[in-house]
C-alpha cells in the first residue's frame, strides 16, 4: 500500500539505489562507516535525506516480508 506521495518519491529511490549498486560510492561508505576520513569533494554522494528515504523503504518492506513468512510458516504448521 503505497501512498500517493510514496509513489512520488520512487524515481528518487531509483537514484538513491543506482548509487548504492555504484561500486566506488559503496567502498566510500564503508570507508567512513569504518572511521576512515574522505575528501569533501567525494561525499557529495552520501546525502542524508536520499539515504534515510532508502532505509525507509527498505525498513518497510522487510517488515512486510517477515510478516508474511511468519504468517506462512502459521499456515504449513497448522496443516499439518
Amino acid at each position: 500500500m503505497h501512498s500517493h506521495t510514496a509513489m512520488h518519491r520512487e524515481p528518487a529511490l531509483d537514484l538513491t539505489f543506482r548509487a548504492f549498486a555504484d561500486q566506488t560510492r559503496r567502498s566510500m561508505i564503508h570507508s567512513l562507516a569504518g572511521g576512515q576520513a574522505r575528501r569533501a569533494s567525494e561525499l557529495g554522494a552520501v546525502r542524508r535525506k536520499p539515504r534515510q528515504e532508502a532505509g525507509n523503504w527498505l525498513r518497510h518492506h522487510q517488515e512486510f516480508w517477515t510478516g508474511a513468512v511468519d504468517q506462512l510458516e502459521q499456515l504449513l504448521k497448522a496443516t499439518e
